[in-house]
């Protein structure tokens, strides 16, 4: 079984182990297997984050920005920038033939990757900001289709448009 590291990894290590123990009919091991799962989980999760990349805030309350996230990806991207891996969902900001894209990762099993942009590296580099400060996001996501992606200022005011 792979574990990330993230607090829910916690609550998954439980139900396996309170699966297997049910499966073996050791359902007087269960508690006591719960407590030591929990433990010892937490305390790998606490040790796998080396604090190296930036952390971005949960929700603030604050609506500053609003992006559209496609499934549709770039041809090819060079990694600029991104955000620790210890958090459910992590960011990267790419590289992509003279634009720039963040890719969104949802570190679930299996891994769901959404983009926003594309952007001048200036537009880019402020939302890339927005995201490792103070921002929350509202999320419009397309799984599978192509939207068209653009971001507003706190004003409602267009930032940028174009077709992903």
């Amino acid at each position: 079984m792979v574990l990330l590291g993230h607090p829910v990894s916690v609550t998954i290590a439980r139900g396996h182990v309170v699966r297997v123990l049910a499966a073996w009919s050791r359902e007087d091991l269960i508690e006591n297997a719960r407590l030591v799962t929990s433990e010892l989980v937490t305390n790998a999760i606490k040790a796998t984050c080396p604090q190296l990349a930036p952390h971005p805030p949960g929700r603030t309350g604050r609506l500053t920005t609003r992006l559209d996230w496609t499934a549709e990806r770039p041809h090819r991207a060079r990694v600029l920038d991104y955000t620790c891996s210890c958090r459910t969902i992590v960011y990267e900001l790419l590289a992509s033939g003279g634009t720039y894209v963040i890719r969104r990762t949802h570190q679930t099993a299996p891994p769901r990757e959404t983009y926003a942009g594309p952007w001048t590296r200036r537009e880019a580099d402020r939302t890339w900001t927005l995201i490792l400060t103070e921002m929350r996001t509202y999320v419009v996501t397309a799984w599978e289709v192509s939207l068209e992606c653009w971001l507003t200022t706190e004003s409602g005011r267009p930032l940028h448009q174009g077709a992903c």
